[in-house]
């Protein structure tokens, strides 16, 4: 197998993931974060559930830096639908106070579901940061990662002396507040590339770090692995008794 079929893999299996958890995302914010402003009898101004909301995911495969990572942005209008008294769908501005007061549950329900579905597909995982709910794929060396955490890398060499700088100017901010300064001002401007040589240096660098398909598939559990294969042969078999009954 050549490390083109394992960015295929990889790449295939990462986007049917996150196309999943950026719908079921969007769900859980639809579901319970979402309001609208209108007028009660007396007056005054309630806040509402709604019936839906408009919104565009556009998937990326990169990071600022260029290494792979497939993510996803949701663009949420400014519009949102619910029905009135009189049984008739409205439409107003989105009131999107409860998003921004939950905007740190939904980024933990989101590593969550996609902890649970990579699991699901046969991989392991060990949890990095319970509180936030962060975690790795198992089975990956230090040199491994580090290859592809260019972010990580820049922030860590410099991070120490920024560190002190920001300290001595904001004496009352955390470290989680401060990192994410540095990571913001570390943050390289988004420019034009080819996307094709990008695609191409990075299967380079995945062949040279000893990332292949076969070492792919170690990565799952003999366990889930015998469950795939009894899935298809049942699967084979009642496709098969299906069109033997059909004929």
């Amino acid at each position: 197998a050549n490390v083109e079929e394992v960015s295929k893999l990889l790449s295939g299996q990462a986007a049917v993931i996150y196309s999943v958890l950026a719908g079921t995302s969007i769900k859980k914010l639809q579901d319970n974060f979402i309001r609208t402003r209108i007028k009660a009898k007396d007056g005054s101004m309630i806040k509402i559930q709604t019936d839906g909301l408009i919104y565009a995911t556009f998937m990326h495969d990169t990071s600022r830096e260029l290494d792979p990572q497939i993510h996803s942005h949701n663009f949420i209008f400014n519009l949102v639908s619910y029905t009135d008294k009189y049984e008739k769908t409205k439409t107003l501005s989105l009131s999107n106070e409860e998003i921004f007061k939950n905007k740190m549950y939904l980024g933990q329900y989101y590593r969550n579901e996609l902890n649970a579905n990579l699991r699901k597909l046969g991989y392991s995982t060990q949890i990095t940061n319970s509180k936030e709910g962060f975690f790795e794929l198992t089975g990956f060396t230090k040199s491994q990662l580090d290859e592809f955490s260019v972010m990580t890398n820049i922030i860590n060499g410099s991070f120490e002396q920024k560190l002190e700088d920001l300290t001595s100017k904001l004496p009352n901010a955390n470290i989680a507040k401060l990192k994410e300064i540095i990571k913001l001002e570390a943050r390289p401007k988004k420019n034009k590339v080819d996307r094709s040589k990008i695609r191409d240096e990075n299967n380079q660098r995945l062949e040279s770090a000893g990332i292949n398909l076969n070492f792919i598939k170690s990565l799952k559990s003999d366990t889930i692995k015998n469950k795939l294969l009894e899935q298809e042969i049942i699967s084979i078999i009642d496709k098969t008794v299906s069109v033997l009954t059909e004929n």
